[in-house]
């Protein structure tokens, strides 16, 4: 059976995991890091005008937030955008997956004099955040939740890798694709295909012997899952 290691965090992954599974694939979940809520004092959002979210895992760090919730909420995504509204957020507008659809997405329903409020971890870089103060917009960072990174591999997926079981391996950001190359440095990825969210999630795989690297058409679940059954099929044995 064709074996399928993803590498998102616990509760992405277990969603997609059970899709691949009613797929006819066998499945490994490892997550590279692990996502820590942070003790970060709420700011005054009294002048916030709307709500960025680029990952989900923000989402699980949210507690007292009923205020926010009737502000528009743009959402990097269909996945963070179904989270958004299972957290209670009402007025949402979702990108395809890319940054630069959520800039657009952004410039195009709100006034130059916006105030918004990027919730978000540790890691997330500026981008978003420069490219709106630019425009004359002004954004608040949220840092909510830490990802740390894991600094060995599980007995479990060592062994797997050891005996040449995995046959494609998921990775859904840059920094999984960072923490994974030099874990698996001493490792025989020849067998395995490395299906990467973009381009950028797939250069630090790059270090790495793979049987093939490919590269999903745009970046969401939806097109990962294709690009695994195009060039990974299910094989039954």
């Amino acid at each position: 059976m064709t074996k399928v290691l993803i590498t998102r965090p616990q509760e992405a992954a277990s969603e997609l995991a059970n899709k691949l599974i009613k797929a006819g694939y066998s499945v490994l979940s490892e997550p590279m890091f692990s996502i820590q809520k942070l003790d970060a004092a709420k700011p005054n959002t009294s002048s916030t005008n709307a709500i960025i979210l680029t990952s989900r895992n923000a989402l699980t760090s949210l507690n007292e937030i009923k205020d926010l919730l009737a502000l528009p909420c743009f959402c990097v995504g269909p996945k963070t955008a179904e989270a958004a509204a299972a957290k209670g957020f009402k007025n949402i507008k979702h990108s395809e997956g890319s940054k630069t659809e959520l800039l657009e997405l952004i410039n195009a329903h709100t006034p130059t004099t916006a105030t918004l409020l990027h919730i978000c971890g540790t890691a997330t870089d500026d981008y978003i955040s420069a490219a709106l103060t630019k425009t004359g917009r002004k954004v608040n960072m949220w840092r909510v939740y830490e990802a740390k990174p894991f600094s060995a591999f599980s007995p479990e997926l060592r062994q797997a890798l050891e005996k040449n079981e995995i046959n494609a391996a998921l990775f859904f950001s840059p920094r999984t694709a960072r923490i994974f190359a030099p874990l698996a440095a001493e490792n025989n990825c020849a067998n395995i295909t490395a299906i990467a969210i973009s381009a950028e999630a797939a250069e630090p795989l790059k270090t790495l012997n793979w049987k093939q690297i490919a590269i999903a058409q745009k970046p969401l679940e939806s097109n990962m899952v294709e690009t695994l059954t195009r060039v990974c099929p299910v094989i039954k044995r």
